[in-house]
């Protein structure tokens, strides 16, 4: 598995590497393939109820947090997660349980298992075949897929947060995964979490805020994460008081072995991180780490609610 870094020169009026010329010909290439394949053939619609979570840019942008809490909101005795299982080992679509690790299933998977049953598949329209299968008349919640062009699921939200499109260039230049004229047409709402700067677009839009418990305040720290963008999780921590001694970044999907936190866990301070990585975390270490929530709360969840139960019976 390959763990990846967002690079400074994706962020907004960010300096740019001596590459970048041969980095803005990627993009444009990037961009012509990925229009071509889109092309090609037009994606399925999903035979059940369905709601894929998606965002503009690679790397973390709230998408889990999000599910959860829309499982939670629809009811989670009548969903199903399905899931490409990044980082996992597991190739044919595969029912969730607890004997699978996150070098099965990946942690995005573990995460959401704690909620309510998830299939993952690479392929997800097979896996959504077998979500139908294994668990029928539920709504099938889908982690990412928005720029995936063999499915089109009955509801398509956007997850927008502060990062917004960062230096508005696509992968590699900059962090799109596809032009924003693109995108939003497959689109039929956005959550704009945690964020000063809402999309303007003409889409329906909520409003949600993602935090860490209050019961972390005031307090000396050491704290660490291999997420999309680990300084989220380091301002969560100082936005709520806390005093920061150390704090380590690692790529996203890190599979952390013990020399990665050793220094870091060898203290009396009390030592953080994101339930993501926890879960990738060496047995050893994990009762020498406190995994921290990031629980979504929407403004308007009677909204939220009634527009998910309008489009999900009307599709």
């Amino acid at each position: 598995m390959i763990s990846l870094k967002q690079p400074s020169y994706w962020h907004k009026n960010s300096e740019k590497p001596y590459s970048w010329f041969f980095l803005i010909g990627l993009s444009y290439f990037y961009q012509g393939v990925t229009w071509l394949l889109q092309s090609l053939k037009a994606p399925v619609t999903l035979t059940a109820p369905s709601v894929c979570v998606g965002n503009a840019i690679a790397g973390g942008a709230g998408k889990t947090p999000t599910l959860i809490a829309l499982a939670k909101l629809l009811d989670p005795e009548k969903i199903v997660f399905l899931t490409r299982g990044y980082g996992g080992s597991i190739k044919e679509p595969t029912d969730v349980s607890q004997i699978h690790t996150h070098k099965d299933v990946g942690d995005e998977a573990l995460l959401l298992f704690q909620t309510a049953p998830v299939i993952v598949a690479r392929d997800r329209v097979l896996g959504a075949e077998v979500a139908r299968d294994f668990y029928p008349d539920r709504i099938i919640l889908i982690d990412d897929g928005l720029q995936n062009r063999h499915f089109r699921a009955w509801l398509n939200i956007l997850v927008w947060d502060d990062f917004g499109i960062g230096n508005g260039l696509t992968m590699p230049a900059g962090p799109l995964r596809e032009p924003l004229e693109r995108l939003l047409p497959k689109c039929d709402a956005v959550i704009n979490l945690n964020t000063k700067e809402p999309l303007n677009a003409p889409l329906t839009a909520f409003l949600a805020t993602a935090r860490i418990p209050e019961k972390l305040t005031d307090i000396t720290v050491k704290a660490f994460a291999g997420i999309g963008r680990p300084e989220k999780f380091e301002q969560s921590l100082l936005s709520n008081g806390c005093i920061i001694e150390e704090f380590k970044k690692f790529p996203d999907h890190h599979r952390y072995t013990i020399d990665d936190v050793k220094t870091i866990i060898d203290t009396k301070t009390p030592v953080l991180t994101t339930e993501k990585d926890w879960v990738r975390l060496p047995k050893a270490a994990r009762d020498k780490v406190v995994a921290v929530p990031y629980n979504l709360h929407f403004d308007n969840p009677n909204a939220m609610k009634a527009f998910l139960s309008e489009r999900l019976t009307t599709s």
